[in-house]
């Protein structure tokens, strides 16, 4: 009926677009940002005082040659977008230390829009700004976290450079090359987390390229602003795109009810744009991360050249062209073809020239769909006029938004918003004028209908019997009738009581009355889901529809409104999802317990084979007619098993830290090709005593010291090889290394020729408590721990662990670590340059140092006791063996002591306690911690409490002397003994 008159489309219009006024209202900031310029202007001609409530300063700084934003923190938002300079690089080749330098100062150009809008461009630009927060009252806390946002999601490029005041230049990455998930913060857009230091100022530097409209707000925010912007954000788009798919269900549901194709080329298209809003804000990357094409810009393109085809079909099979508008469908049709056409051309040019070309195709196609259908108004065809009105609604949307993206007009955030709004209106009135077409078709019906809802005794009848809940209400909010079934389900006993509490009744039924009043006056309909308690404390829930009924005039009669009750089905949903959710936690549990028993399982076999090797040739060397040769093999034997097993046992407690995500990396120069000497000459005697070669492939140009952790880059590169070498039984084993100067990561790249693995096996490569196979740990060996230990270090270190392998043919692991290059690093570009003095020395030989002093060693182990003594014998030094740390303490103070060994862990006294009544006590002398207790928490407590150094248990012999030799040392006698080949210390 509300299409039956012409004047019914102005209120259509005023509602449909009531809600864009409104958004203009709530994203259109600009009011408030001048009067919080204003109130900064004035503020900057105050004196300073202690308490002064200075919300932000912002200004110009001409000596600088760029602009200055000053921040405070009272406020939760600075609009950064008229303090942004930029500068266009053509080359896409700039870096950091380029733009920075003062040759780039004088040509960045001042961004004078309140937005940042770079139109389509394939190139990289770099944004400067400087932020400053001053001084101006000492209670402002001394470090503030904020969120630099870049309003704009699916950026190719989009990274964040500064030098910290120690000199140091950081930069973070947050775009489509990493995964949603890897983010600091889970945002659509770039948003990157900064330090704001009081009474200092820094200057940040930004790379970005889209290879698609550049345009975006440039904006900090505090991090309870940006939650809050972000609720908001995602409530407008969730309503945007629940409306959508209920359009498109609506309307799908009714295709397959009257099988009229004007209803499937209509749920397509509208398919089309959803989803293509969808991609440009960014939601296809949060859902679906960079994994799937389908929900990423690079199909952007294509999907618009599909979806203008739909229209193209739509508007055809709409207003039925083919019959009663020849001329008009070949124009379609040849549009169509065009489309075809240019989907092909798409395929093989850039992106941003298709991305130029589809915006002025886009205007032309809304505009010659918008004369089909008003051509066909004029002709009579009365479908036409409801087709070019609703139209019309899109057009406004689609070409302003395309016109903002051409940079004919200046952005902002309505404008950036009026596609989606175009869409949704245009949406929502194709769907009414496709109902009018079902409408029409069933006038009869709805005739017959109509007259009988007038017959007054059969509408009480329905009314009064109804089991939904009925009621009138005057606009006020007063009950003027409700049927029993509306009174009993609010839980009163009559319509008289009901009414003589008609403010908790109408509570009941509207949460927020006032808000809810107005949205029933501005669009005519609400509905929401209403939950209380009866007084008979069962909890209701009920579908709540009202409406306004307005007089022929138009202005407004009464409420009218109905509750249907969906408390059964809805208990019955919380009951399902509970059973669902106990059978979820129950397999997960199960799952969960069979993954770790099968891996404590191996693992216990794993730590009883070496103990095996270790207690039966121990045994072996006790046995009194054993010759010089055999107890030399049992010998080795032990001290081969004991390493493996300490291995073992160090991939355990990195497991540990792991899964409490403790584990740490540290960043200092490395040399580069000194580790690469390191690890070639502990695989290179390995790998020939299996008759395979193990090589090292430089490619050149690569920087002679990277900054990360030595350490951990060895351990990786230890368990990559030795699994390399392990399941390799012909040719050999080799490292690739090489550096990625545009990502800053230096790439080792571990080939094998073994034999490789299945797709199957390389995802399970990296998971927690699982190994490639199980069949795999029987014959090779091995707990499965090397590899998660290895990825975890790597993303630690700023980079991954990826493979690729075939099966029979061999595997590549591929590592990449970040950090970038040290200060003081030089290029090598080629092996004649590489100058590396190796300090790996006789890898079978200790150096045992002449000692001399007195040497404390508390020890409550007889054993560890008897071991250390022993390692002393040769050294010179006089060594006292005390078993606590209260016999140590006395020890201290009645002798002469030069150095002291203590244990950390003892009886009547602990080490720790010793050490510090030692200190206590005035004594200076050096105090080395030597225990097994090995993590990092544990060695800062030791250092704390008073200890000179720390050693770690077992003893590194060559750590050990050169550690006593530093305070105790006199000359050097060197003595052949058997020393493991890896020089870290065993933690």
């Amino acid at each position: 009926m509300i299409l039956k008159h012409g004047y019914h489309w102005l209120v259509i219009l005023l509602l449909v677009c009531s809600p864009i006024v409104l958004a203009s209202n709530t994203l259109d900031g600009s009011r408030e940002d001048k009067l919080i310029q204003n109130i900064e202007d004035s503020i900057t001609d105050l004196p300073i005082l202690i308490d002064t409530d200075v919300v932000s300063m912002s200004a110009r700084d001409e000596d600088m040659g760029f602009y200055s934003r000053k921040i405070s923190p009272r406020a939760d938002y600075y609009d950064l977008a008229p303090f942004v300079q930029y500068y266009h690089d053509s080359t896409n080749q700039l870096t950091f230390e380029d733009i920075s330098s003062s040759e780039f100062d004088i040509q960045f150009l001042p961004n004078k829009l309140n937005l940042l809008n770079l139109g389509l461009t394939n190139s990289t630009y770099w944004l400067k700004i400087r932020i400053e927060y001053p001084f101006i009252n000492p209670k402002f806390p001394l470090e503030k976290r904020w969120l630099f946002e870049l309003g704009r999601a699916q950026l190719d490029l989009a990274e964040l450079y500064w030098t910290e005041s120690d000199g140091i230049q950081k930069m973070l990455a947050v775009d489509v090359r990493e995964p949603f998930s890897t983010r600091a913060i889970r945002h659509s857009n770039s948003v990157f987390p900064i330090i704001a230091r009081l009474g200092e100022s820094q200057t940040y530097y930004v790379r970005i390229m889209s290879g698609n409209a550049l345009y975006m707000p440039v904006a900090l925010w505090s991090e309870e602003a940006f939650a809050e912007k972000a609720i908001v954000e995602e409530f407008l788009y969730g309503g945007f795109f629940g409306a959508m798919l209920a359009m498109l269900f609506y309307n799908l549901f009714m295709y397959f009810s009257v099988r009229d194709q004007s209803y499937l080329f209509y749920v397509l298209y509208v398919s089309g744009f959803t989803l293509f809003n969808f991609i440009e804000l960014g939601h296809g990357i949060t859902l679906f991360e960079t994994g799937n094409v389908l929900f990423t810009k690079w199909c952007q393109p294509l999907l618009l050249w599909a979806t203008w085809a739909m229209v193209i079909q739509f508007t055809r099979v709409f207003l039925r062209t083919k019959k009663n508008h020849i001329v008009m469908d070949f124009l379609l049709r040849l549009v169509l073809a065009v489309i075809i056409v240019h989907v092909v051309i798409s395929l093989t040019i850039d992106r941003a020239s298709t991305q130029i070309w589809l915006s002025i195709f886009s205007i032309f196609v809304m505009l010659m769909v918008a004369v089909v259908g008003l051509v066909g108004w004029r002709k009579g065809n009365e479908s036409a006029r409801f087709f070019f009105i609703a139209w019309m609604f899109g057009i406004v949307g689609g070409v302003t938004y395309t016109l903002m993206l051409l940079s004919v007009f200046s952005i902002s955030p309505l404008l950036a918003y009026s596609a989606p709004f175009g869409t949704l209106a245009s949406s929502i009135l194709l769907s009414f004028a496709l109902a009018f077409r079902i409408k029409r078709m069933q006038a009869d019906a709805l005739t017959a209908n109509k007259r009988a809802m007038t017959q007054l005794d059969r509408f009480r009848a329905i009314f009064d019997n109804a089991i939904e809940g009925m009621y009138r209400m005057t606009i006020e909010g007063r009950f003027v009738r409700a049927n029993p079934a509306m009174v009993n389900m609010l839980g009163y006993d009559s319509l008289k009581n009901l009414q003589k509490f008609g403010a908790d009744a109408l509570q009941k039924c509207f949460d927020d009355p006032h808000t809810q009043f107005e949205q029933l006056a501005q669009v005519g309909r609400f509905q929401n889901e209403v939950t209380y308690r009866q007084p008979c404390g069962r909890a209701f829930w009920a579908d709540h529809t009202a409406q306004l009924i307005r007089f022929a005039d138009g202005t407004p009669s009464h409420i009218e409104g109905t509750l249907v009750d969906v408390t059964e089905r809805k208990e019955k949903e919380v009951a399902e999802l509970e059973q669902e959710n106990e059978r979820i936690q129950k397999e997960v549990a199960e799952a969960s317990a069979a993954a770790k028993s099968s891996f404590l399982a191996n693992m216990s076999h794993e730590i009883r084979t070496p103990l095996t090797a270790i207690i039966g040739y121990s045994e072996t060397l006790n046995e009194p007619d054993i010759d010089h040769a055999e107890a030399q093999r049992s010998l080795d034997t032990v001290i081969r098993s004991s390493h493996h097993l300490l291995s073992l046992i160090n991939d355990i407690l990195d497991f540990s830290k792991i899964e409490a995500q403790r584990l740490e990396v540290e960043s200092v120069p490395v040399d580069l090709f000194m580790l690469m000497q390191d690890v070639k000459a502990y695989f290179a005697l390995k790998a020939s005593a299996q008759k395979l070669f193990f090589d090292i492939n430089y490619h050149f140009p690569l920087p002679s010291h990277i900054v990360a952790d030595p350490t951990r880059i060895k351990q990786i590169l230890l368990n990559l090889c030795s699994n390399g070498l392990k399941f390799t039984k012909q040719g050999g084993v080799s490292i690739d290394v090489r550096w990625l100067d545009t990502e800053q990561f230096i790439v080792f790249e571990v080939r094998d020729t073994g034999i490789g693995l299945t797709e199957a096996q390389q995802g399970k490569l990296f998971q927690v408590y699982s190994q490639a196979d199980t069949s795999t740990s029987r014959q090779f060996g091995g707990t499965g721990l090397g590899l998660v230990i290895s990825k975890q270090l790597a993303e630690l270190m700023g980079g991954t662990i990826t493979v690729t392998s075939e099966e029979g043919q061999g595997s590549c692991f591929t590592t990449l670590i970040g950090g970038g290059v040290a200060p003081e690093s030089t290029w090598v570009a080629s092996a004649g340059d590489i100058q590396v003095v190796s300090d790996m020395g006789n890898l079978n030989a200790v150096e045992i140092p002449k000692l001399k002093g007195h040497i404390l060693f508390a020890e409550d182990n007889k054993d560890n006791q008897g071991l250390v003594a022993l390692l002393l014998k040769d050294t010179g030094a006089e060594v006292s063996l005390v078993k606590n740390g209260l016999e140590a303490v006395e020890k201290v103070s009645n002798e002469k002591v030069d150095l002291v060994l203590m244990d950390m862990h003892m009886p009547v006294m602990s080490g720790i306690d010793a050490t510090q009544t030692i200190r206590g006590m005035g004594y200076k002398l050096p105090i080395v911690a030597l225990t097994a207790s090995v993590l990092q928490d544990d060695v800062e407590e030791f250092t704390n409490k008073g200890c000179t150094e720390f050693l770690a248990k077992p003893i590194d012999r060559q750590l050990f002397y050169s550690t006593l030799e530093r305070y105790l040392g006199v000359s050097v006698k060197k003595k052949s003994m058997e020393q493991p080949v890896s020089r870290t210390s065993q933690t």
